[in-house]
């Protein structure tokens, strides 16, 4: 997991390889989806700012829920932040997803 997410990092930045934020997502994804902390951040974080996806402030959120359950204080902060774009509704079906991913996971 650390070793993907340090993948991503190096595409993000363009360390060692060309700058790609598609290939750092795709890294970062990997990461996240075994529970990495780090690399759900980066996933929320992504999908804030659209780079190497989507801008989706649902997506984000949802990585962004994950990271601040493990205590990612940048996750938290951020989460707040675009928690104002998002209707109560659409806050609860993300919980529950998240409920669901952490259950399964």
């Amino acid at each position: 997991m650390f070793a993907q997410s340090a993948l991503g990092s190096m595409y993000k930045y363009g360390v060692g390889v060309d700058q790609d934020y598609s290939m750092s997502v795709k890294w970062y994804r990997k990461a996240a989806e075994q529970g990495y902390t780090d690399a759900q951040y980066e996933m929320g974080l992504s999908h804030v700012l659209g780079l190497g996806s989507l801008l989706d402030f649902e997506e984000a959120y949802f990585w962004l829920l994950l990271a601040s359950a493990s205590g990612n204080v940048d996750a938290v902060e951020l989460r707040n932040e675009i928690s104002n774009v998002l209707s109560m509704t659409q806050m609860e079906r993300i919980r529950n997803r998240a409920k669901r991913w952490m259950e399964e996971h």
